[in-house]
């Protein structure tokens, strides 16, 4: 199984996680903004900026515990899909 942990290693991959975070949760931001969502993905995305600060934070205090980081993982796309869907079916909702 090819992954980051085996190509750069556990501490490596671990000091990796907040820059791939980050960029993730810019292009979401991009996508938001071209696409016009509005109000209620913009704070999915902070939602979700919060909780995976918290999670990056605990990982690397408890780096052993990584299956943290991939459960979060099903949350953050229930949060972003609650926004996105939000914003894009109900009326009224600035955008």
């Amino acid at each position: 199984l090819k992954s980051i942990p085996v190509a750069l290693g556990r501490a490596a991959s671990i000091r990796v996680i907040p820059i791939l975070h980050g960029a993730a949760l810019g292009l979401f931001t991009a996508f938001a903004y071209w696409d016009h969502l509005g109000i209620p993905v913009y704070v999915a995305l902070g939602v979700m900026a919060a909780l995976t600060g918290a999670i990056d934070a605990r990982l690397h205090r408890a780096s052993t515990d990584t299956r943290v980081v991939f459960r979060a993982h099903f949350a953050l796309g229930a949060i972003f899909l609650l926004g996105v869907g939000l914003a894009t079916f109900l009326p009224g909702i600035p955008g």
